[in-house]
């Protein structure tokens, strides 16, 4: 296993809060936008809309959460098992859709690269939990 200091889990901790923080107004703004409106950059329908304002807010939290306990690496590690089963969910979904010849002619090879960015997001902190 490969030893992960405390200084690097930090930094890490710190910006993939801040990327699922900023992300979730990725998810957020179109929401609020079709609330206003009934329209927005995403073509969805309203059930759609509700799915994505889900996914918004658990984002949301989730970078709060990581934020919140960035200040001191015992109270970090504390989200690292979390982070480790979050992040591995996200990259085990994305397998058979990476796979899916709609999504593939939709989203290109997005999929398979979430594959990965997640698969190792759940190493990094599988391997910050073990430490």
């Amino acid at each position: 296993m490969i030893p992960i200091s405390d200084s690097l889990f930090l930094l890490v901790h710190s910006i993939t809060g801040w990327i699922l923080t900023a992300g979730s107004a990725l998810l957020l703004l179109p929401v609020f936008q079709f609330l206003r409106s009934r329209s927005s950059s995403l073509a969805l329908d309203a059930v759609g809309h509700y799915f994505v304002a889900f996914a918004g807010v658990l984002n949301l939290i989730w970078g709060l959460a990581l934020l919140a306990t960035s200040g001191e690496v015992e109270h970090a590690r504390l989200l690292a098992w979390p982070s480790c089963a979050g992040f591995a969910l996200l990259a085990l979904f994305r397998i058979p859709f990476s796979r899916d010849a709609v999504i593939v002619a939709e989203l290109g090879k997005a999929p398979r690269f979430e594959v990965i960015v997640f698969g190792l997001a759940a190493l990094f902190f599988g391997a910050a939990a073990l430490a």
